[in-house]
């Protein structure tokens, strides 16, 4: 039985959902289609030249350069260091209590 589509959310760099937009009307195609395209015939790619190896398969995305992941992954970061140091000042809190 297949299973049911999921809902992901993605920020694409502006450049980049330009392109995706010009595939799709090229392709009389929706952008959604598009995407999920082409992300299934990047992972049959990356299945059928790094077979399972792990390793290979992270230096290969490492390398890829998106404009703007380094912005999100940053602030992933920051928020991660809030929630500790909320975390932290609770349990502090609760000891002192």
């Amino acid at each position: 039985m297949q299973r049911p589509p999921v809902l992901r959310s993605v920020h694409l760099p502006a450049d980049l959902d330009d392109k995706v937009r010009q595939l799709a009307f090229d392709a009389k195609n929706t952008k959604s289609d598009v995407i999920r395209k082409l992300i299934q015939a990047q992972i049959k790619w990356i299945d059928h030249q790094f077979g399972g190896d792990v390793a290979a398969i992270a230096e290969y995305l490492a390398a890829i350069d998106v404009p703007g992941t380094k912005v999100i992954t940053d602030g992933f970061e920051e928020d991660l260091l809030r929630i500790r140091h909320a975390v932290e000042l609770a349990e502090l809190q609760k000891k002192n209590a």
